[in-house]
């Protein structure tokens, strides 16, 4: 194993580090309503953000809760 000049070892060059983080969400408002969408469990949040195949996920989950709860003897 040898080292060169540039940090690359044996051929390997190891990427820089980012400047900057991440920028945080466009809105942070919608955000917020996103999230506080998402805790009614029908999937509200993600009606708002149009993602579609999540919300359809949250359907489903919460049919299935739904029918063991509803169909449970007290």
């Amino acid at each position: 194993m040898s080292w060169d000049g540039q940090g690359a070892r044996d051929g390997f060059v190891v990427p820089p580090m980012p400047t900057a983080p991440p920028p945080g969400p466009a809105h942070p408002w919608r955000a917020v309503a996103v999230a506080l969408l998402n805790l009614s469990g029908l999937g509200l949040g993600y009606a708002v953000v149009r993602r579609w195949a999540l919300m359809a996920v949250c359907w489903v989950a919460t049919g299935i809760l739904l029918l063991v709860a509803l169909t449970a003897y007290p």
